[in-house]
């Protein structure tokens, strides 16, 4: 009933569109393209081969689209490109403009190198989904197996004339074993089977290990040999889920190319390149000036990342960067609001019950700690400034100029504000990893004195069917919390489903974001439709409520920021609207939003489009602040990523997501007891008591 009946404009889109564009891969919606040309498919990197009629062949394009086009496109729109590519193929083409059905054109080559042509292929798959080649391929490095090993005992892997250098608590070895196997065994055995050694070795050396007849676990032992020559043993060294950065030497002549192309790709696609006036152009030349012999590229994957933090863009992000640091902090920094809260790693105690708060280290004032992470942060909101330096502080050595001592002294303050402490510390040489259940929330559903409760930890389809679900339970409530504190983001769908449960058939339409796309080639006229659900005034999607509503807004509208005409597009707008022919029952008694600093991107746009909303009330923290339609581009000789902005993006107020944020109408701060586990929900009782008669 839902998807026939209730509008939400974001341009004249009814919200069964809402609920079928948000997600391209919904596989449960009506038409959804459910075929594929293979029956499996095995990895060997990026690079596909292919099941059909029971061969198997190397693909070289499936209806005129190559492999590595696919992969560009999943890379610049964050899709997972083997899920993907396996489940969703037809999807993935459509989405890139081509008109696909049930007949596609396969060109292969077989075993022997003989190219294949084939036409009319094409499979109906009953569930949905091509059969996961994961759990037939013989490739036996397909991370995508259940069970496979993620782990890795090193931070990155560099060669040197064919021979790895490990990092291991940010240190450089040459490894000697690992979990008692030779190192000279590993490459020798990898190199009899005809594996990629260096790609092996630093992504699944786990693997490796295991498929020479050796079990191991998520515990090894390492013998390496520091730079000095000395033997260093590492027993029941604890291995992390994570892959190491594959280090490269450039050439000078590779690291100008790639400099030079991530130059002309910020100037050609980089929304916010000019929104606070960034000279990136000097701090680029900088990175030119510092290497002229070439660089390492987790240096330069570094330096490009500091680059980045230089803009507004809270989205922006650099892969291959070096997260290990020498020594790190043994707790953990939390931000109440206006204090700093230090715990311990399985949040069990304060570092000292009464001096909970860290007020300095080193005797140096934690806000001053804070701006020395700042070039690691993007100049977004003061919150996520606050937010992420506190987690980059994590990291320590990366921030003090002696790095050789193993102690901080740290400064606690106590609850009245008065009294102080110094507390002298080991750093550790790698994080505690200990997982603890916190913070703990409350089931969804009706609280006592009649308080609706609903919890969306992301924005995501379960979250849209939370709101379905809950909301017409809620009809009868005194009032409703809905809590998206550390909610990262995700898709909008979750705010077009609230909308409908928020609004009646009079209520005229809500403009709940504005915003402008950097124009690119490879960027059409519906960029910022589908999962942004914002189109133009003239828009086929908007009908004249709409349309009124959006000339009417703008009377008022003045962005913080005008992007350049001659580079941007035309304004775009996110309108929430709902048709009178909507049976369902408005919810019209009081609702709070809990939020925090954590709060962010999709998430923003839930908490500015209830914004100054009748009958809503925002409570909490100021969340961080970010909206960006981000794209990636690759840089070819590094093949560092870089992740950047697309879209200029409004608040309704006109300022920008990034940089402000949404403030609450109530600020709450916590407790410091908050961060521990089982600690009191200060917020949460705020809401509670505001609901309660």
């Amino acid at each position: 009933m839902f998807r026939q009946t209730f509008s939400c404009f974001v341009g004249f889109l009814l919200v069964s569109s809402v609920a079928t564009a948000q997600n391209p891969f919904d596989s449960s919606q009506p038409g959804y393209p459910r075929w594929s040309p293979f029956s499996s498919v095995k990895w060997d990197g990026g690079e596909p081969s292919v099941e059909v009629d029971g061969k198997w062949y190397q693909l070289i394009s499936v209806h005129g689209v190559t492999p590595k086009e696919i992969l560009a496109k999943c890379e610049a729109e964050g899709w997972p490109y083997h899920l993907r590519f396996e489940e969703d193929l037809v999807q993935i083409l459509r989405l890139m403009g081509k008109q696909i059905d049930r007949k596609t054109e396969l060109k292969l080559i077989d075993d022997s190198g003989k190219a294949v042509h084939l036409v009319d292929v094409m499979n109906q798959e009953s569930a949905g989904r091509i059969p996961a080649a994961r759990s037939q391929t013989a490739n036996p490095f397909d991370s995508g197996v259940r069970g496979y090993p993620k782990w890795s005992p090193f931070e990155a892997v560099r060669w040197k004339d064919d021979k790895p250098e490990v990092r291991v608590g940010g240190r450089w070895y040459t490894p000697i074993s690992v979990y008692g196997v030779a190192v000279e065994a590993i490459l020798s055995h990898s190199e009899a089977q005809g594996w990629n050694t260096q790609t092996r070795f630093t992504q699944d050396i786990v693997q490796m290990i295991r498929l020479m007849g050796t079990t191991i676990d998520q515990k090894t032992s390492l013998v390496l040999r520091d730079q000095s020559g000395k033997k260093v043993i590492l027993r029941d060294y604890e291995m992390t889920i994570r892959r190491p950065n594959l280090i490269v030497e450039l050439s000078r002549e590779q690291l100008l190319q790639d400099l030079q192309h991530f130059e002309a790709s910020l100037v050609e696609r980089f929304a916010y390149l000019e929104t606070n006036h960034f000279d990136y152009s000097s701090a680029v030349d900088a990175i030119r000036r510092e290497h002229p012999d070439g660089v390492a590229t987790d240096v330069l994957a570094s330096k490009i990342q500091r680059v980045m933090m230089g803009f507004v863009d809270g989205h922006a992000s650099v892969s291959g960067v070096n997260a290990s640091y020498g020594y790190v902090l043994p707790f953990r920094l939390e931000d109440s609001g206006s204090h700093v809260v230090a715990v311990s790693p399985d949040r069990s105690q304060f570092l000292d019950e009464e001096f909970p708060f860290l007020l300095a280290m080193d005797h140096v004032d934690i806000d001053e700690w804070i701006r020395r992470a700042s070039p690691w942060v993007a100049k977004g909101s003061a919150q996520l400034k606050r937010r992420r330096g506190l987690r980059r502080l994590g990291s320590i050595d990366r921030f003090r100029s002696d790095k050789t001592v193993a102690t901080m002294t740290l400064t606690l303050g106590g609850r009245g504000g008065t009294s102080t402490k110094q507390l002298i510390v080991e750093l550790v040489n790698r994080w505690d990893t200990t997982r603890s259940q916190w913070p703990t929330y409350p089931a969804n559903g009706i609280l006592d004195d009649e308080i609706g409760y609903l919890r969306l930890p992301s924005m995501d389809r379960d979250a849209t069917d939370a709101i379905r679900r809950w909301l017409p339970k809620f009809q009868e409530t005194r009032g409703l919390i809905i809590d998206v504190r550390g909610n990262g983001g995700g898709i909008r769908t979750p705010l077009l489903e609230l909308a409908g449960y928020l609004m009646n058939g009079d209520d005229p339409p809500r403009i709940a974001n504005v915003g402008k796309y950097r124009l690119a080639e490879d960027r059409d006229e519906d960029h910022l439709g589908g999962s942004r659900f914002m189109y133009r005034i003239n828009s086929t999607r908007f009908g004249p409520r709409e349309r009124s509503a959006i000339k009417e807004f703008m009377k008022g509208f003045e962005p913080q920021w005008n992007p350049p005409a001659e580079k941007f597009s035309d304004w775009h707008y996110l309108v929430l609207s709902k048709s009178k022919t909507d049976p369902r029952d408005q919810y019209e008694n009081p609702v709070v939003v809990l939020m925090d600093s954590g709060c962010f991107s999709a998430t923003d746009i839930f908490l500015g489009a209830l914004k100054r909303w009748p009958n809503v009330t925002l409570m909490g923290q100021p969340s961080g602040g970010g909206s960006a339609r981000s794209q990636s581009f690759r840089l070819p000789h590094s093949g560092i990523s870089v992740r950047c902005a697309s879209m200029a993006s409004f608040l309704p107020t006109g300022k920008l997501y990034d940089t402000n944020g949404v403030i609450p109408d109530v600020v709450v701060e916590q407790p410091p007891e908050h961060f521990l586990i089982g600690g009191p929900d200060e917020v949460l009782r705020a809401a509670i008591s505001q609901l309660t008669p």
